[in-house]
């Protein structure tokens, strides 16, 4: 399952995704509020859902919302299932980011575990459709909350309970222990997921056997490297290891993720976006750091479009020189 990934995960993203094998997708940070308020923010989010949705036909479309008020949160979930046709509704609770702190969400409803119980129990009653947890160990060391709410969860009717496994006030600065998703495991009536530093197939494998775990998301390790979903499915299902995209292939890539941005944003604004990726998909190629500036240092496609693939015939011939 690919993680919410926001500021990473737009519809060329999750097309790119999609293409290569990725059976679960979650759209990203959806605000119950904005949803059910804000006739503007409802009419841009719909447009942009329904552009994933067109791109990733062969995908489960998770839709990830926050928010602190229980009626308005099933508000939310019911008219993403009947408007957008959404699979599953995914209930953020393990976000720390300062955003979603301010709309009192997030893993910030993990220091008040009865509201979050309630908002999983009446999104559960809104929708046909299955509702996962998205959730956190617990607010600091001194609580594991994010586990008692998965223990007690079950009887809301939720179908699964995703665990990342580090504090909420900890955002990404701490490991993530492993070892309380085999507690939320052990405690759990429903699928546990794992989450948090996967960064190979290596990685998701170890995590599977040491936790019990049913499934994992794999996050921040597929930003430039979106083949890590085919290579986890096929050593946790065959054992083998596939060899890792070569050079020229990871730029053809990143052209055609470049390509995807323009058709889809225009050439000024997908051409702005494509930086973030460019940097991901060239990290630790020879001169990589060269090549990152000059594109960074341009706003014209043709440009950038002509200085990457100068740069893969450069590495092919360095290569074979």
């Amino acid at each position: 399952m690919a993680a919410p990934l926001a500021g990473y995960h737009d519809p060329p993203t999750a097309k790119i995704l999609a293409s290569l094998g990725v059976r679960h997708m979650v759209y990203p940070f959806v605000s119950s509020e904005g949803l059910m308020k804000r006739t503007a923010y409802r009419i841009e989010v719909t447009a942009k859902l329904l552009e994933w949705r067109k791109n990733i036909k062969s995908c489960e479309l998770h839709i990830q919302i926050f928010g602190s008020t229980p009626d308005v949160m099933s508000d939310a979930a019911s008219y993403l299932e009947s408007e957008v046709d959404a699979d599953i509704i995914n209930i953020n609770m393990g976000c720390s980011v300062r955003k979603i702190w301010k709309a009192k969400s997030g893993s910030l409803l993990l220091k008040e575990p009865e509201l979050a119980l309630k908002i999983i129990e009446d999104v559960c009653s809104r929708v046909k459709i299955p509702v996962i947890l998205k959730t956190r160990t617990g607010w600091d060391e001194n609580d594991i909350n994010g586990l008692e709410i998965i223990r007690k969860a079950h009887d809301t009717g939720i179908a699964a309970a995703i665990l990342h496994p580090r504090r909420g006030k900890d955002k990404f600065q701490s490991k993530a222990n492993w070892s309380e998703i085999a507690q939320a495991v052990k405690i759990s009536k429903v699928p546990i997921i794992g989450n948090g530093d996967i960064k190979t197939s290596m990685d998701a494998k170890r995590m599977l056997d040491e936790t019990g775990a049913k499934g994992i998301m794999i996050g921040r390790a597929s930003i430039g490297n979106p083949w890590i979903f085919n290579q986890t499915d096929v050593y946790l299902h065959n054992g083998v290891l596939i060899e890792p995209p070569s050079e020229s292939e990871r730029i053809d890539m990143c052209l055609c993720h470049i390509d995807e941005l323009v058709d889809s944003k225009g050439e000024e604004q997908g051409i702005k976006e494509s930086r973030k990726h460019i940097g991901r998909y060239l990290k630790g190629l020879p001169d990589a750091t060269t090549i990152r500036y000059e594109v960074v240092n341009t706003d014209d496609y043709q440009k950038v479009k002509y200085i990457l693939s100068e740069y893969k015939k450069h590495l092919r011939n360095r290569a074979y020189g």
